[in-house]
């Protein structure tokens, strides 16, 4: 008497790429080495794109975030109203260290020698480090989060969340 093996059911797909057949469970296709496991993709719906999109546009100066608060759509929206109201604060925050790099600047070019060369590095340093932040809330606001700056970024939270 032999024993009775049992016999797994087993349903077979194939490689879409080489039409191997493979179990349904695989990962990998034994034959090309491809990965057959279908993602399943969360489809976002069209206006929480736009909505992405028109948060990264009040980044662009201080106008379209203006625009934004005005105009009853977008100021409905709470991810848009939250990225208009921390581009105005920005803007705000801007003009006063731009201001504070300014006078910085003319005092030192009073410095002999290493003066104007501290003076150009400081006007570097900060035109980049307000580049890379222009980026990062761009990028940010195109994802989709709520990406809040340290000092201005609780006062945005207040103010977009008010109807």
């Amino acid at each position: 008497m032999a024993p009775a093996t049992r016999q797994i059911a087993m349903t077979l797909k194939s490689c879409p790429e080489c039409a191997a057949q493979m179990p349904d469970f695989a990962a990998f296709c034994p034959g090309c080495g491809r990965s057959v496991q279908t993602e399943k993709r969360v489809r976002q719906r069209p206006a929480a794109k736009r909505d992405h999109l028109v948060g990264a546009c009040a980044y662009f100066t201080f106008l379209p975030a203006l625009a934004f608060l005005l105009f009853d759509p977008c100021r409905r929206n709470p991810l848009v109203r939250f990225h208009s109201v921390q581009c105005l604060l920005l803007c705000l925050i801007s003009c006063a260290a731009a201001l504070v790099v300014r006078l910085l600047t003319l005092v030192l070019l009073f410095v002999p020698v290493i003066g104007p060369l501290l003076a150009v590095l400081s006007v570097t340093i900060a035109a980049l480090a307000a580049l890379f932040l222009w980026i990062v809330l761009v990028v940010k606001a195109l994802q989709g989060e709520r990406f809040a700056l340290p000092l201005i970024g609780g006062m945005a939270e207040k103010y977009s969340d008010v109807s």
